[in-house]
């Protein structure tokens, strides 16, 4: 018995084009490129043919799609593009090669490199930039710490005057003047002197805070006074001075004296240490 085997007959979906499919349905490209989101120019290119297509990812997810909505069989369009169409061409990169006979630099170029940075490195420190100049404290802050330091000195008791010659027979002198040598000298004790004009001293009687400025804003003192103690300016024309207890708080220069008549406690600033500005 003789077995006759029918050819397997391929559905009517895999049979037509897409452009046929397309026709059918009475479908334009502009209609199915703003349906699918797809260009105009690949639903085209899928329509001519796969002799010219490139196998990629894109082309294939457009085939599945164009022919899935034309009720086609997108699986089977994807492989017969597999089996006709062009592979996808893979770039060859190609990385520089190094060019020959330059490697390490000649030992020449690392001796001259080595003289230049030696030189440099000599030059710098006799220039003396390793060594930065110290900073001199200003002159009030040393006049400051000077006073600070240094012990309060209690003079020795004064010795009565002894005149050197031998006293006068009080027999043969008259009785007012035998009265007058009977009498020891007696030593005078002299004011201590005036500071000088040019210079300013701060006497305070009370403990005040001071902070004393230049003109620009830079601070020249600032700390705690106790009661009498004494700072001495020199230079003080442009100088200014600001007090917490304007009451314990004296300027003196020369002959004049500043006394700020406030109560106990009382701030004022802008007090200038230039005499010539003061008010009696």
């Amino acid at each position: 018995m003789t077995i006759k085997t029918q050819p397997t007959q391929e559905s009517p979906s895999t049979k037509l084009s897409l452009k046929e499919a397309r026709k059918e349905k009475g479908l334009s490209l502009e209609e199915v490129s703003k349906k699918l989101r797809i260009s105009k120019l690949h639903l085209a290119t899928l329509e001519a043919g796969t002799e010219n297509l490139t196998c990629d990812v894109y082309t294939l997810g457009f085939l599945r799609s164009y022919a899935t909505f034309l009720g086609l069989n997108g699986d089977e369009m994807c492989k017969k593009l597999r089996e006709h169409a062009v592979p996808p061409s893979t770039p060859q990169m190609s990385f520089p090669a190094p060019l020959p006979g330059k490697g390490i630099p000649s030992w020449k170029v690392l001796v001259s490199s080595f003289c230049v940075l030696l030189a440099i490195i000599v030059g710098w420190k006799w220039s003396g930039n390793f060594n930065a100049p110290a900073m001199n404290p200003p002159p009030f802050l040393e006049k400051e710490s000077t006073l600070a330091d240094a012990p309060e000195v209690v003079p020795p008791p004064a010795e009565a005057v002894i005149p050197s010659r031998n006293p006068p027979i009080l027999a043969e002198m008259p009785p007012s003047l035998s009265e007058n040598i009977s009498t020891p000298p007696t030593t005078v004790e002299k004011d201590p002197p005036l500071p000088s004009s040019h210079s300013v001293i701060l006497n305070t009687s009370e403990e005040a805070w001071i902070e004393v400025k230049d003109e620009e804003g830079n601070i020249i003192l600032r700390r705690l006074f106790k009661p009498s103690e004494t700072y001495e300016f020199e230079g003080s024309a442009r100088l200014l001075l600001k007090t917490g207890n304007a009451r314990g708080t004296h300027l003196i220069s020369g002959e004049k004296t500043l006394s700020l008549d406030e109560a106990e406690g009382a701030i004022q600033s802008n007090i200038p240490l230039d005499p010539q500005k003061w008010v009696e």
